[in-house]
């Protein structure tokens, strides 16, 4: 089942997160490739402009070119942009929306996320994994020299997932 965030806007992407329930007792977390991403209660209040993270996905690897879709996935390590000049990108560009405080952008020359990353993960690396981030869209085109890529900030929206999730055992300390 997928929980769509109640305040989705299509139009401006705020709000653009969403939980997937697997039934069942879902992935098998010993297998070695895959692992529980932290949520960021440590980084709440934390600006981590000017630090890297890490997107994954499995979107196009080529601008435009939706044959150039990945069959596996993929990870690419980006740059946290500041708010107000990416704010300024947003401006500039034919996208009328500006961020909120729950988003943030990630910038890096020659790489990005791109169609078919939506809703993929932003991880922060501090001793493990937390998941940051989650994909929304690109200012431009991938990975556009004078562009950028706009996240949701999952650390605005933990007590919604806790309240869906029913739990608060991810990772607090």
């Amino acid at each position: 089942m997928v929980r769509k965030h109640p305040k989705y806007d299509s139009n401006s992407f705020v709000n653009d997160i969403a939980l997937v329930e697997i039934p069942g007792s879902g992935f098998n977390f010993n297998d070695s490739k895959i692992a529980r991403a932290c949520l960021p209660y440590k980084f709440v209040n934390t600006v981590l402009e000017n630090k890297q993270v890490l997107a994954s996905g499995w979107g196009q690897t080529i601008n435009d070119k939706p044959s150039s879709t990945s069959t596996q996935l993929r990870n690419v390590i980006l740059n946290l942009f500041e708010y107000n000049q990416c704010n300024g990108l947003l401006q500039k560009s034919r996208v009328s929306n500006q961020l909120n405080q729950n988003q943030c952008c990630t910038r890096t020359p020659n790489k990005d996320i791109c169609q078919g990353d939506s809703g993929g993960s932003i991880d922060y690396l501090n001793g493990r994994y937390y998941a940051y981030g989650v994909t929304s869209y690109v200012i431009g085109s991938c990975a556009n020299p004078n562009g950028a890529s706009v996240m949701t900030k999952v650390s605005k929206y933990l007590t919604w997932i806790e309240e869906i999730t029913r739990t608060t055992s991810y990772c607090k300390s």
